[in-house]
This record gives C-alpha cells, structure tokens and sequence, in this order.
C-alpha cells in the first residue's frame, strides 16, 4: 500500500460516491506521513483551486485521478483544466491519464481528451502515469476497450521514451518499485 484514495465530490456526482473527501484526508494526514502514504484523490478539477490551499502543508504526493476530471468538452482553457495544468507544471500534482472515458462523451476514441492530454505532456512529463480504470466502475454504458485506451495512449502520446516514462519510469518513481 503507497496511498490512500479519497473521493472529493461535488454536484451531481457526489451521491454517487463515498463522501470521503479532503476533510477525511485531512483528519488520516499526520498517520499517512508517518506510514509514507501519498495521497490519491478523484476530485473535478474546478475544485482545485479551493483544495489545493488546504493542502499546502502535505509535502508527499499528490495523485489525480482521471485527468483530474476537467471536462474534455471544456477544452484546455477550462478554469479547472488550467489550474490542474499550473499545479502540473509547479511539481505539486501528479496526474494519471486515465479514464478519458470519464471527461469526454465521444465513445470510443474520445478525441476531444487528446488536447488535454498533449497539454499534460508539455506541462510535466515527469509526473503522469497511465491506467486503465479497469474494470471500470459505475459505468453504465459505453464501456471502454482497453486495447483501445491504451492505443490511444499510444497515439497521443508518440514518443517512445516519453511512453516509457509515463508508463514505466514515472510508477517506478511514485511507487517505489526497487
């Protein structure tokens, strides 16, 4: 175990999922340090700017689920996308692209999350990981091939040593694989 994951919802979404937000992980902090947990959180990320001051004195990792949830349909410009891409680039989060599936409606190829990924990847390769959300919970329809994400992942992502790094370098730094 390198983490725990909480769930920091808001809206339409919220009676969907535990209610363990930032004020739970925020009460479990000093016991996660001391075990060396890093935290993990599916959050929108339109609450980032109002999260992130609240967690200015965590010092161990940030991981966001699911492109952190900004909305493809949003675009890069996106205030909650923006946000998300400032803390990427600040060393302050890290993102896992996973779960395009989550932000876009454009089953199965989801091409308006390929922006927003290329923008990650500009921002700070260094900390993106990839997954595949398998299997894929509370998904009514629609479900995704993972084949396919992952050949996205290799679309949108075409640099070979870039791949190696998201997908192998990067876990291996987070996780503390020997």
């Amino acid at each position: 175990v390198c983490a725990l994951r909480f769930h920091h919802i808001a809206g339409d979404m919220k009676a969907t999922f535990s209610p363990l937000g930032v004020d739970a992980f925020l009460k479990l902090a000093p016991v996660m340090d001391e075990l060396g947990l890093h935290l993990q959180i599916m959050m929108d990320a339109s609450e980032l700017p109002s999260v992130m001051p609240r967690l200015a004195s965590w010092k161990r990792p940030i991981v966001l689920d699911h492109y952190a949830l900004a909305q493809a349909a949003e675009g890069t410009a996106g205030t909650g996308f923006q946000a998300v891409r400032r803390y990427l680039a600040e060393g302050r989060i890290w993102v896992k692209l996973s779960g395009a599936y989550r932000i876009s409606q454009r089953h199965p190829d989801y091409d308006d999350v390929q922006p927003l990924h290329q923008a990650l990847l500009e921002a700070n390769p260094d900390q993106l990981l990839w997954g595949t959300d398998w299997p894929h919970p509370r998904l009514a329809e629609n479900m995704p091939d993972d084949g396919h994400l992952l050949d996205l992942f290799n679309k949108w992502t075409p640099d070979a040593a870039l791949r190696r790094k998201i997908l192998v370098e990067n876990p291996a730094k987070l996780y503390r694989f020997v």
